[in-house]
């Protein structure tokens, strides 16, 4: 489990495909944000880590994307991501792990 936000960072800029450093923190923003909308809906990440981090660095990349266009809530209701959210939510409500 990464724990270690420059960790999460990095694997979350190789999900954006980004190789240089110059919106990183930029990019350390909007991951915690999502981490932030994610936990605020009731999401452990201690639940599934890495289906936790599939959907924050899903999250981050469309924000990162629309920026300044879209606010997270609106990005929470893409499909693919609200899917991931509703199957996260019903993992940290009624247990299970990867």
């Amino acid at each position: 489990m990464l724990d270690n936000m420059a960790e999460r960072l990095s694997l979350c800029k190789k999900y954006m495909i980004i190789d240089h450093d110059e919106d990183d923190m930029l990019i350390s923003s909007l991951l915690a944000a999502s981490d932030e909308y994610l936990e605020g809906a009731g999401i452990n990440r201690d639940v599934s880590p890495s289906q936790y981090d599939l959907v924050a660095n899903a999250m981050t990349l469309e924000a990162y994307e629309t920026r300044g266009l879209t606010k997270m809530v609106e990005i929470a209701q893409t499909p693919a991501i609200r899917q991931r959210i509703v199957q996260l939510k019903l993992r940290s409500n009624y247990g299970g792990n990867d």
